[in-house]
């Protein structure tokens, strides 16, 4: 979990991005490691064929980092990777703009035991003056047709492309409901928070979105940030959130996360 009231730099983004490619050289020295494994045990299961094993010993690597690199390069991860990152920086920068009285948090994990995962994670939270607000964020482009109850949304992307992509309202209320519970453990359940979903891309066209509850705003943004000042101001009546009491606690929660985090099974559900 992060918190700070500047912009990200361009070097937390290459953290991310080796990070990525740390994981996927992991991925494939294991594979190396498997194949190397598999040989010795047929060498000392049957000598007899030790020319055979000698030659995979050899060949399995090549063919391991070739097929790896194609993976990575050709299947556009590379790029949305880093594409999904720039996303989150300029929403981040939009955040940590809007008032020296507001923190910006992100990557924020909360406990939750209803998850495949054992936890929730956040985006953003954006710990306001009198509120908590819990944004989204999509890198999707092209024209998206929002509806809040539908579990997925119609995407057609500049290249004429048609997929579907998960429902981001349903996700935020989620987040929203399980920082709700979280925050009501630790006596603050008495927090108010509002969900908002924002798309990153320069090039994405929202359609329906007047006909859905929660926010969603499209870049440039500025009436994201006039809608949190307005937001604020509707408020004036409440008390001061307490920000230091919230990081800890938000702390607290990720570390909760942590300990219970549970293996992901993807066969399952």
């Amino acid at each position: 979990m992060q918190s700070t009231r500047d912009a990200m730099k361009d070097n937390d983004l290459s953290k991310e991005r080796e990070a990525y490619f740390a994981r996927e050289r992991r991925t494939t020295a294991n594979l190396i490691l498997g194949g190397w494994a598999v040989s010795a045990i047929t060498y000392a299961l049957n000598p007899g064929l030790a020319e055979v094993t000698s030659i995979n010993a050899i060949t399995w690597p090549l063919i391991c980092l070739f097929f790896r690199y194609f993976d990575v390069r050709s299947s556009g991860r590379v790029k949305a990777v880093t594409s999904g990152l720039k996303g989150e920086s300029y929403v981040h920068s939009l955040l940590s703009r809007i008032s020296r009285d507001m923190v910006v948090i992100n990557q924020v994990f909360l406990p939750n035991d209803k998850s495949r995962t054992g936890h929730t994670e956040l985006d953003f939270i954006l710990i306001g003056r009198k509120a908590l607000y819990v944004v989204e964020t999509k890198n999707n482009s092209g024209r998206i047709k929002a509806s809040e109850h539908d579990r997925e949304w119609d995407v057609v992307h500049p290249s004429k492309k048609r997929y579907r992509m998960r429902n981001p309202v349903k996700q935020v209320l989620i987040q929203k409901a399980v920082l709700k519970r979280c925050l009501r453990k630790h006596g603050m359940g008495n927090v108010i928070i509002q969900p908002v979903v924002a798309f990153s891309s320069p090039n994405a066209k929202v359609h329906g979105a007047d006909g859905v509850t929660v926010p969603i705003f499209t870049r440039p943004m500025n009436d994201l940030i006039q809608r949190i000042i307005n937001y604020e101001r509707a408020l004036h009546s409440r008390p001061h959130l307490d920000h230091g009491a919230l990081q800890k606690v938000l702390a607290q929660l990720a570390e909760e996360a942590k300990r219970n985090a549970k293996p992901f099974d993807k066969n399952k559900g």
